[in-house]
């Protein structure tokens, strides 16, 4: 395999290629029905607390229900900065699936923002967006075995009708 070939490779397997690039964001003094609105409305699990086009937060389904349903809280009289979670822990547009996956294991959480740079959000990896890309490695590791071998087949026949003098 050439270089290129190689180098091809590798890049596929940056979380950039299998992220979502669409990413909603809020600001951390928008009240909490409104982040709950645009989470159904836009039929997702979670917004990013953005300041200066930078992840400071996150907000998901589930400190909402813990925080503000469970509390019994009346969501229009709270802010999103009030329970979202602090630590953001974000990945690099680079980064291997396979470490962004043990990331998750570790830390034991179910998405990661995705910066550039600059520290921008450009997308966000979540657990089904790398079992899509563990599911293309998979195939793809697969298919060179069977190429592998074949070649290997197709060497050993080579070899039974070389005569040895």
């Amino acid at each position: 395999m050439g270089s290129q070939a190689l180098e091809k490779e590798a890049e596929f397997r940056q979380v950039c290629h299998w992220m979502t690039h669409k990413v909603l964001t809020i600001s951390r003094k928008e009240n909490l029905l409104h982040a709950a609105k645009k989470m159904a409305r836009n039929n997702v699990s979670c917004l990013v607390v953005e300041e200066n086009n930078k992840p400071v937060g996150i907000i998901t389904e589930r400190d909402y229900l813990r925080k503000v349903v469970l509390e019994e809280k009346e969501p229009h009289k709270y802010l999103v900065e009030e329970v979202m979670t602090l630590t953001v822990r974000s990945l690099p547009e680079d980064a291997d699936v396979i470490s962004a996956f043990a990331l998750m294991k570790k830390y034991n959480i179910r998405r990661f923002p995705v910066i550039n740079r600059n520290g921008h959000v450009t997308g966000i990896v979540t657990q089904r967006n790398l079992l899509n890309a563990m599911d293309h490695i998979i195939r793809h590791l697969d298919w060179k075995v069977v190429q592998t071998k074949i070649a290997f087949t197709v060497f050993q026949r080579q070899l039974e009708d070389v005569e040895i003098v």
